[in-house]
């Protein structure tokens, strides 16, 4: 069991998002770095273009994940309550 509060799990998932920001916005590494090298505040994260960044790519994640066509129950083998030979009776 994790010890971490949400809000911390939050915060990761935040950073990690930013950092995968950096590959394709340099304007996003600039501001890491600096925030990294204890030159802006940690609040400089938060920029409104950086959020909206952010939540752009949390809903394009959202939107590739897999979606189920049938219910569990559907697709799953049958369950049979009591034992039955697979042969004849014996």
């Amino acid at each position: 069991m994790s010890s971490k509060q949400p809000a911390q799990g939050t915060f990761d998932r935040y950073m990690h998002r930013v950092i995968e920001l950096t590959a394709s916005d340099p304007r996003v590494t600039a501001t890491l770095l600096r925030v990294r090298n204890l030159l802006k505040p940690l609040s400089t994260l938060f920029q409104p273009r950086i959020i909206l960044a952010v939540l752009r790519q949390e809903l394009a994640a959202f939107r590739q994940q897999p979606t189920m066509t049938a219910p569990a129950s559907e697709v799953s083998a049958p369950v049979y309550s009591s034992y039955e030979p697979l042969h004849g009776k014996v």
